[in-house]
């Protein structure tokens, strides 16, 4: 009876082996896709760290870049500031000349009238005046006008006068240039449009 129970024990082992076999490889496989799994968690994991990481960094740059901009703004603002007072305080000087364009006339001659203007109110002393002749645009002949010369161009003030000479052709454009420095002591320089000579 216990030889036959035995071998009963034993074709039941003999039976059972190689599921037991089978269920350890499957096993094996389980731990090694989790071992898999749980190291693609750990790196999704520590990309998620890295992420907020950067966000966190491109955070603190972005404030730091607005702390910059305005600080920026503010001497933008302050140079601002600083260059209205300093032209409410300077005074502003329109030279213009008409007609435009001058027009050669049919005896060769030409003509055109020259104003001069202040425009806020602080009057100018005149250093220098002259008359700038384009012959082309890489040569240029600048003639001195004495007549102005240590002038007073008082504050809204207005000179006005016309000029005019035989032209043999060669001049291009024309423009006049005014130096000087303004009742506050400033110094002022203005430039007017360059108008061209129409034959």
């Amino acid at each position: 009876m216990k030889i036959k129970l035995i071998n009963i024990v034993l074709i039941l082992f003999l039976m059972l082996l190689p599921g037991c076999f089978v269920l350890e490889s499957r096993l094996t496989e389980c731990q090694k896709l989790t071992s898999e799994q749980q190291i693609q968690v750990d790196e999704k994991e520590q990309q998620k760290n890295d992420l907020e990481t950067q966000v966190k960094d491109s955070e603190a740059e972005k404030v730091l870049l607005e702390d910059i901009l305005e600080a920026k703004n503010v001497q933008i603002n302050e140079k601002t500031a600083e260059l209205k007072k300093l032209e409410s305080e300077s005074a502003k000087i329109q030279i213009s000349i008409s007609p435009d364009p001058i027009i050669l006339l049919e005896d060769g001659v030409i003509k055109w009238k020259v104003i001069i203007k202040e425009k806020n109110g602080i009057g100018v002393k005149v250093k220098s005046w002259a008359c700038i002749y384009y012959y082309n645009f890489s040569c240029s002949r600048r003639v001195y006008d004495l007549k102005l010369e240590n002038s007073y161009l008082p504050a809204l003030g207005e000179h006005e006068w016309g000029m005019g000479f035989d032209d043999k052709g060669s001049i291009k454009y024309l423009a006049y240039i005014l130096e000087g420095e303004d009742d506050n002591g400033n110094p002022k320089k203005a430039i007017s449009d360059k108008i061209p000579v129409k034959r």
